[in-house]
């Protein structure tokens, strides 16, 4: 929710503004922290929250203090600066993408603590359905409310949610690890800390795949490079060719929210009889083709049709790709103290390039035009392919073969 509400809803506002949309676009960069999410990893995995861990424990009191800075950074950027102070605002939105990175990175790490392996496909797509739920409200419920209301008033009643997840995280259990803590590192011996708690958790990767964990970062990295470019400027899209605000909540949100969800539990299903591998390269294709139906929406313009088919091929086979990808990467975790450091470092490479192809979509939008940007879109959607092809003539041990 907090992408969502925090840069997709509010590029939406400026640009009903009256803001042009190459800097619209620019707005992704407050994205940035999740990048640094694999140094969040460490951080969450050595440090103790005073107080908070004693009545919590190590994941629950990062998520709890990660959410309250969210939900007091929404009700201060919608309420007193909004678009007028954009300086200001955008040093807001910084601070809660530090903070939504933060808690993203301590949920994920309780997700793989508390789960069996076997567990760990359907976990994904329980944790897909949670994420889909939020970004609907954030999208398609803010868009809706602020067709009705206003943007400020959306911006009040939507980071209220943040409420209910705040009571959650307290009432839920901690996972139990039965692995060895690691040793904490003495206060100001930053080499040490950084040798143990970065260097440590991707040497333990490459030891365990020596022959491809290159191909692997590769694949990871450049996996989702059409959908970065796409998703930074969607709503906006839509809008520019004749929908309004309710067309696309209902649609492109409520609608596509309905068909990513139907498409991860067909993708979790599918990993689980078809294996990773077969997966992979099914998806990704699949995938690909459904940016054919934005590129002749592009062509028709406001047709509800082709607003529906296009939603329909897109986000069914997102939801697909997505649990996918999510399966491979909790595979290559381990259960041990470090799995917030593995998890966010596979999860930083899976979003490194979201800011910068986000930030140049609008650029490319506007000099490209509609058609060509989603051409373009296809064909980097299935550059990861290649490397992955490659990883099939190393010795796969962290997926099913069948």
């Amino acid at each position: 929710m907090p992408v969502s509400l925090g840069v997709d809803t509010f590029k939406v506002w400026m640009w009903e503004e009256g803001t042009p949309l190459h800097l619209v676009a620019l707005l992704n960069i407050t994205s940035f922290p999740y990048i640094a999410k694999v140094f969040f990893g460490p951080i969450v995995d050595q440090f103790k929250i005073p107080f908070l861990h004693q009545w919590l424990g190590r994941r629950r009191s990062w998520s709890l203090v990660s959410q309250v800075i969210m939900l007091f950074g929404f009700l201060l950027m919608g309420q007193v600066f909004g678009t007028h102070h954009l300086t200001i605002t955008i040093g807001i939105l910084i601070c809660i993408s530090f903070a939504s990175a933060f808690n993203h990175t301590a949920l994920n790490a309780y997700r793989v603590e508390i789960m069996t392996p076997e567990l760990n496909s359907i976990a994904a797509v329980v944790g897909g359905l949670g994420y889909r739920l939020a970004k609907l409200i954030a999208g398609a419920g803010a868009l809706l409310l602020a067709a009705s209301w206003g943007w400020n008033l959306t911006y009040l009643i939507i980071p209220m949610i943040f409420i209910i997840t705040i009571i959650t995280t307290v009432l839920v259990a901690e996972p139990e690890i039965h692995d060895h803590e690691p040793k904490v590192i003495a206060k100001g011996d930053f080499s040490e800390w950084f040798k143990t708690r970065l260097v440590q958790p991707f040497k333990d990767f490459v030891q365990k795949h020596p022959v491809d964990w290159k191909l692997i970062t590769l694949f990871i990295l450049l996996y989702g490079m059409g959908d970065f470019l796409i998703e930074g400027i969607s709503t906006i899209f839509y809008l520019d060719i004749g929908f309004n605000k309710v067309e696309v909540a209902n649609i492109a949100k409520a609608f596509g929210l309905v068909c990513t969800i139907i498409g991860g539990i067909i993708g979790g299903h599918m990993v689980l009889v078809f294996g990773i591998n077969r997966m992979i390269y099914i998806t990704t294709i699949l995938h690909c083709f459904s940016y054919i139906s934005l590129l002749m929406l592009a062509q028709v313009g406001d047709s509800l049709p082709w607003l529906y088919t296009s939603v329909l091929a897109e986000f069914i086979t997102e939801g697909m790709k997505t649990s996918a990808l999510v399966s491979y990467v909790s595979l290559l975790c381990g259960k041990t103290y470090y799995t917030a450091s593995q998890y966010a470092l596979f999860s930083s490479m899976k979003v490194i390039l979201r800011p910068v192809l986000g930030a140049w979509a609008g650029v490319m939008a506007t000099y490209l035009g509609w058609s060509i940007f989603f051409a373009v879109s296809m064909v980097l959607s299935l550059i990861p392919l290649f490397f992955y092809y490659r990883i099939q003539y190393q010795p796969l041990h962290h997926v099913p073969q069948n």
